[in-house]
């Protein structure tokens, strides 16, 4: 047998492998098709735009509508702005630097442009000025600053784009309106995720509201800790609140489903490859999760692939490669194990003549210039560049010396834990159904394995390929060692699946093949979306009517609704709050500034009342707690009892929703 059919059943096998396997972990036992109206809505958009010639653009055009409609012409108009903003300064540092400028590097170039006003919002957090007239003023003057032929450009390369067509076959504008539709729903929600709340959003908004961020560990246990993502929150958020960071999110999901098409479209012809393979990725069901809640890895991911698309350049912009991988590194401590796979491809690989732009010390100060002010700021205060993670090895006297982690979900380290990724999600505790992250990873990983074995002696052909593959593998392995969220996992599988995208270019095999394969990964995909996580209501009324999102707050997040009436109470604005209770978030977003929790967020008021186990009162003197909220019976058995103690040392203020909200009587203090 040749190569071609070879590399064809090998692929056919796979994917007949992991279908079988699908059955028999039971993905589809007592499956139902979720939402049903939506997939006929979705089925009528599709039959209209098919007689339409630009079919994507006005399905893009239609889900900015109804963004607009449900979310605010703001919110939608700043995120908009923001990737304006970012393409313009990305272009001008392009220019500014020497760097060569293609019509197709417009991604590249917003990400360079928002690691700068990542790096500006950074810094301006450690002052009090992040006003929004603040923002309007660095505009203002960034926009002065570019000269009238720049936007020229910009405008008739955006009206090139714009009059693009796209070729798209009917099958694929329906699954396109259907991940569209999807993503859609998930991102009008409002956003109840433990880590929003109590970081991703509080963050940005503490800095609205006081004009700058107070890096006070004893407030809040992660306030040293890189906050890249957040920090780039800050302006959207100032301008457009938290729709528009929730929309902003998405964009980076988008944006990175664009940027797998153009890399596709590189090297492959054939119109419609690279569209399904952008849609592979659009459609992987843990984007839905990820969009679902502001997380922070949909910008990682974003940033992460932007910066290994450089590698994959003709001549590689490495000043433009050093400056978003180095503000990736302010999103997660993480961002450090992608550096060895670029430093081998610069001083192993990398063979054409140095300029002065290519020079490792000057790459290495613009590197440490994006990456490094939270690290240094966290080691002045805290002596722990990482505080309150590692202290182990930094043994900061500020927190405990022992390892730092949380090793939920953690199975035994192997190459098992790829399998169970894949099919049986629900093992690692974020998700309700298996097949988060596809099946599309059990195909390309033993295949790329299969195809760098098999050629040894090519391997100069397939390196920048090799080297991005075995960056995202060696990353899976160290979360995988270290805290097993999918999640976290997620952005090396997200190289992987670019290293095949760029290993499929070499290998002999039947297009037609390829795309029935892919198309049937799409077809899962499809099925299991709407089940990637809890955040889709089956009515369809709240995805259109705003008013509804009220009593879905108060369903899933009772703490929430407490929160929102006690801001309607002026002369309480600067208490300090207490949330305590059994078995709830921190949702310090909708609370003041001054709101601690019983939990470890809030590591001294945590550490304060397990000091006094039986005496809320003694605790709550010590604090300074003005005002508790707690449940407004015992649900569950609480050892330490504190909700029970709550009523006793206060005054009833308000009750909502099985929340009680008192006020510290003067005697308990």
């Amino acid at each position: 047998m040749n190569n071609k059919t070879i590399n064809g059943l090998l692929l056919v096998f796979l994917l007949l492998t992991a279908v079988v396997v699908t059955f028999n972990r039971g993905w589809w036992i007592d499956y139902k098709l979720s939402n049903e109206n939506f997939f006929i809505f979705s089925l009528v958009t599709s039959a209209i735009l098919i007689f339409l010639k630009n079919k994507i653009k006005y399905l893009a055009l239609f889900f900015v509508l109804m963004l607009i409609n449900y979310c605010g012409i703001s919110a939608v108009a700043t995120v908009m702005m923001t990737w304006l903003t970012s393409y313009l300064i990305g272009k001008k540092i392009y220019k500014l630097c020497g760097q060569s400028i293609n019509s197709s590097d417009a991604i590249e170039k917003s990400a360079v442009g928002l690691s700068t006003i990542g790096l500006i919002a950074t810094i301006s957090s450690h002052f009090q000025i992040n006003s929004g007239f603040f923002y309007i003023l660095l505009l203002t003057i960034f926009y002065i600053f570019i000269v009238g032929e720049d936007l020229q450009e910009t405008y008739l390369s955006a009206k090139e784009v714009i009059g693009t067509n796209i070729k798209i076959t009917p099958l694929l504008v329906f699954i396109l309106a259907l991940c569209m539709g999807y993503i859609y729903m998930a991102t009008v929600l409002p956003d109840l995720g433990h880590d929003a709340l109590s970081m991703h959003l509080n963050v940005p908004k503490l800095i609205a509201d006081n004009l700058k961020w107070n890096y006070d560990i004893k407030e809040y246990i992660w306030s040293v800790l890189p906050m890249g993502v957040e920090m780039l929150y800050v302006p959207t958020y100032i301008f457009g609140g938290e729709e528009a960071i929730r929309i902003l999110n998405t964009s980076f999901i988008l944006g990175s489903s664009l940027q797998l098409y153009i890399i596709a479209k590189r090297y492959h012809r054939e119109f419609s490859l690279p569209v399904i393979f952008a849609l592979c990725f659009l459609s992987l069901p843990i984007n839905l999760y990820l969009v679902g809640s502001s997380f922070v890895e949909p910008c990682y991911i974003f940033f992460i692939l932007i910066s290994y698309s450089f590698l994959i350049d003709k001549k590689v912009q490495w000043l433009m490669l050093a400056i978003v991988f180095g503000y990736a590194c302010t999103m997660r401590i993480t961002g450090v194990l992608f550096l060895p796979a670029i430093l081998a491809y610069y001083f192993l690989f990398y063979k054409e003549k140095k300029t002065v732009h290519d020079n490792v010390i000057i790459l290495g100060l613009i590197f440490i210039l994006f990456s490094s002010i939270p690290y240094i700021y966290a080691y002045v205060i805290t002596g722990n560049p990482v505080f309150p993670l590692m202290n182990e090895i930094f043994k900061s006297d500020l927190w405990s010396k022992s390892a730092f982690y949380h090793p939920l979900y953690v199975n035994k380290l192997g190459i098992a834990n790829i399998w169970y990724s894949i099919f049986e999600s629900k093992r690692y505790g974020e998700f309700s159904v298996n097949g988060t992250v596809g099946i599309i990873m059990f195909l390309v990983i033993p295949f790329q394995l299969w195809f760098y074995l098999s050629s040894v002696k090519e391997f100069t052909k397939h390196r920048v390929s090799f080297l991005i593959f075995i960056s995202g593998l060696f990353y899976i392995v160290s979360m995988f060692y270290v805290q097993a969220y999918l999640r976290y996992v997620y952005p090396g599988l997200v190289l992987i699946y670019l290293s095949f995208i760029l290993t499929i270019t070499h290998v002999k095999i039947n297009h037609y093949l390829l795309k029935i394969i892919l198309i049937t990964t799409l077809g899962i995909n499809i099925l299991k979306i709407p089940y990637a996580s809890t955040y889709l209501p089956v009515n369809n009324e709240i995805y259109y009517d705003k008013s509804l999102r009220s009593g879905y707050i108060s369903l899933h997040r009772p703490y929430v609704v407490a929160g929102q009436i006690l801001d309607k109470f002026p002369e309480y604005k600067n208490s300090k709050i207490l949330l305590i209770g059994y078995g709830y978030d921190p949702v310090y977003y909708y609370y003041p500034q001054n709101t601690i929790a019983y939990s470890w967020h809030s590591a001294e008021a945590f550490n304060v009342m397990n000091s006094f186990p039986n005496n809320l009162a003694a605790a709550v003197e010590k604090l300074g707690v003005n005002i508790v909220v707690c449940p407004s019976s015992q649900i569950q058995a609480d050892e330490r009892n504190f909700s029970t103690q709550c009523h006793l040392i206060s005054s009833r203020l308000f009750e909502s929703n099985g929340v009680y909200v008192g006020l510290v009587n003067q005697s308990s203090k």
